[in-house]
């Protein structure tokens, strides 16, 4: 009777240990499903996180436009982007397709732009933000200087020129020309900031040249610059 007892015992053990190493596939599947949904969720996740404005800010002049775009829309959800004005009278909004809209400058002031981006079942996946200043075209420009010398010798030192637009609120960018490009270069054509025009330009050649810059309603005004040794 011992021996038939401790026979059964046996079996028993054995069919219990069969029993919970025919579950562990089991298990396997079942963390590894769960890892799979995890992984789909944060690559949702991050595609969501790249959608990115082309701009963040924007300064306009009354009557010009800008296109604002949305990069990195995930197309395989469905995802589109909406755009809002917080201040119409400021900007205008003329939405193209589902992921840009033109920004069109009404008046001068200080808005925002808010872009919505939702899912195809228009569910919102994230908001983006993008500040907007529109200031008035400029009235007229001058150069703080009418004659400027650059030193060839020293070819890492840029000489950096001002010009003054008017009013001072002026986001317009004026043009800048160069009578002879072969003498300097103009690194930077009109960097402007608070009214006041930056031109960067470099001597290449020994020479005279003439700098001008223009705005769009026709005024000009001009500086001699002279490179030598």
């Amino acid at each position: 009777m011992r021996n038939v007892s401790f026979i059964i015992k046996k079996v028993l053990m054995f069919a219990f240990a069969l029993a919970i190493v025919s579950l562990l596939p089991l298990q396997n599947n079942f963390l590894s499903n769960n890892t799979v949904v995890a992984q789909a969720s944060e690559t949702k996740s991050e595609n969501a996180s790249d959608a990115r404005l082309t701009y963040t800010t924007m300064r306009l002049v009354v009557g010009k436009e800008r296109v604002l775009s949305v990069r990195n829309l995930n197309r395989d959800a469905g995802e589109f982007a909406s755009f809002k004005s917080t201040d119409t009278k400021i900007v205008s909004i003329n939405q193209d397709a589902d992921s840009s809209a033109t920004i069109v400058a009404q008046k001068v002031g200080e808005t925002s732009i808010t872009v919505t981006i939702k899912d195809a079942k228009k569910r919102t996946i994230k908001t983006l933000t993008c500040d907007v200043t529109v200031g008035p075209p400029a009235q007229s420009v001058k150069f703080s200087e009418s004659d400027v010398t650059i030193s060839l010798s020293d070819e890492s030192v840029a000489t950096t020129l001002k010009a003054i637009l008017k009013p001072g609120t002026t986001e317009e960018k004026p043009k800048v020309t160069v009578s002879k490009d072969d003498i300097v270069l103009v690194s930077d054509e009109a960097s402007v900031s608070g009214g006041t025009a930056t031109i960067t330009v470099k001597g290449l050649e020994v020479g005279k040249i003439t700098l001008t810059i223009s705005l769009e309603n026709g005024l000009t005004d001009t500086c001699t610059i002279q490179v030598v040794k």
